[in-house]
């Protein structure tokens, strides 16, 4: 689904999970904290980018938006479908690697 797709972008850009957690961490509290905390971003301090990110702030401001918009807790905020994720046409140095990653997905998937 969507969220899960912003998950993934997430973490394969930051080299960390989008929403971490503690395996032996209640469950509820994993989804209290999904679901109230910040947006994940590559411009936190706490994220490490991709090489290709580093010193390309314009990007990370876009893939930024991407992620925020795919995991928003609210269903109805999210683009309705993974196709519309505009995050190909933000990155065009990545462009090649994500075309390969992301249309693979989609064609597996949809």
């Amino acid at each position: 689904d969507v969220f899960s797709l912003g998950a993934i972008l997430y973490e394969t850009l930051a080299g960390r999970s989008a929403f971490p957690y503690k395996d032996s961490e209640n469950p509820l509290r994993v989804i209290t904290r999904i679901l109230s905390a910040p947006r994940p971003s590559l411009a936190s301090a706490d994220a490490q980018p991709a090489p290709e990110l580093v010193g390309q702030h314009d990007i990370i401001d876009k893939l930024d938006a991407e992620i925020a918009r795919s995991t928003e807790p609210d269903p109805d905020r999210r683009h309705p479908c993974c196709s519309l994720i505009t995050v190909i046409n933000a990155a065009p140095v990545l462009k090649t690697e994500f075309q390969k990653f992301f249309f693979g997905f989609l064609e597996i998937f949809f």
